[in-house]
């Protein structure tokens, strides 16, 4: 049988397609996804997931037509999970100039402000990072980006602790003068976890940090890949579903 030009130009076509498609099925492996407990934006509730990343996460995936499982580990072990396992995007991450070239990075898709806070009715008065380095005692996590911001900035008076929801209480009951581990959503979450009132604990004007939050990925994962999440948070963020959310965890704000 003999094929004219545009019959053979129409297979070469087709060949083409199908080669692109298997060279994408081949450099796009599968992900996994991880996050930490860190509320408003990824924390579990009676076994479920749920956050403002999380969610926000979830509606990429629906853009993507994907749906990779999230996996929860503390903070310590989602990072060493995040640095020496290959394919891995982790969520929510503040990119430091340190991190900033060990990741790829998808975003921003929010923002956090994380300050100091004291018991309500503490007369204590801090205005700056030096007068907080005064303080008797502040209640911290033990890893992560407030205590290495903290320890890399001469902080010596630290009292840390695995448990997030404790270094609330320990302010609440006195043990130390103030805490610092969330911005203002995450500070409301735990207090209503504790059957607290909103106003047991009050945020001063100190803050050590106003960044926005960000995807991270290992560098392994094709730059493809990459764009393509970013096309879709892009997507995802102009989309009233994004304002919904966002007004959602903006309520719980302290």
């Amino acid at each position: 049988m003999r094929l004219n030009n545009f019959s053979f130009l129409l297979i070469l076509f087709a060949l083409s397609l199908i080669h692109e498609t298997a060279v994408g099925a081949v450099t796009t492996p599968p992900l996994t996804l991880l996050t930490e407990e860190w509320p408003p934006f990824n924390y579990t509730e009676k076994g479920e997931l749920k956050g403002f990343a999380t969610e926000v996460v979830k509606l990429i995936q629906k853009e993507l037509n994907t749906n990779y499982a999230v996996e929860l580990y503390p903070s310590t072990r989602g990072m060493n999970t995040f640095e020496n396992r290959s394919n891995v995007m982790f969520f929510s991450f503040i990119q430091t100039p340190d991190r900033k070239h060990k990741f790829k990075w998808i975003g921003p898709f929010g923002e956090q402000s994380i300050y100091f806070f004291k018991k309500k009715g503490n007369p204590i008065i801090i205005e700056t990072l030096e007068d907080v380095k005064k303080v008797r005692r502040i209640c911290c996590r033990d890893q992560g980006f407030v205590f290495n911001f903290l320890k890399s900035s001469g902080f010596k008076n630290l009292d840390v602790g695995v448990n997030p929801e404790g270094i609330y209480l320990k302010t609440i009951h006195g043990r130390c003068d103030l805490s610092i581990g969330e911005d203002s959503w995450g500070v409301a979450y735990w207090l209503k976890k504790s059957n607290l009132p909103p106003d047991a604990l009050q945020k001063t004007s100190v803050k050590i940090s106003s960044s926005p939050l960000y995807i991270a990925a290992s560098l392994d994962i094709p730059d493809q890949e990459i764009q393509r999440w970013q096309k879709a948070l892009d997507k995802v963020k102009a989309s009233t579903d994004y304002q919904k959310i966002n007004l959602k965890y903006k309520d719980h704000d302290l």
